[in-house]
C-alpha cells in the first residue's frame, strides 16, 4: 500500500493536537509532517503559573523538533 502523506501546518494548539492524534494511531499508512514558524509549542494559559510560582519544575513549552 502506496504511504499517504499528510502535512500539518502550524504548531499551535490545533496542529499539535493533530499531529499526537496520528501518533497515537501508529498507522504505517500514513507520513505526517508538522511544519511551525516555530521550534517550540508555548502552553500560553500556564504562563500566568509561571510568573507568580506557582509552577516551579515545570516547564510551559516544548519543543518540536529533536534536539537538546
Amino acid at each position: 500500500m502506496k504511504v499517504k502523506p499528510v502535512l500539518i501546518l502550524g504548531g499551535g494548539f490545533g496542529g499539535i493536537y493533530a499531529a499526537l492524534e496520528f501518533e497515537k494511531r501508529q498507522d504505517p499508512d500514513f507520513e505526517v509532517t508538522l511544519i511551525s514558524q516555530d521550534n517550540f509549542f508555548l502552553f500560553t494559559p500556564m504562563l500566568h503559573e509561571s510568573t507568580d510560582r506557582r509552577l516551579e519544575e515545570a516547564d510551559p513549552s516544548a519543543r518540536l523538533r529533536g534536539g537538546s
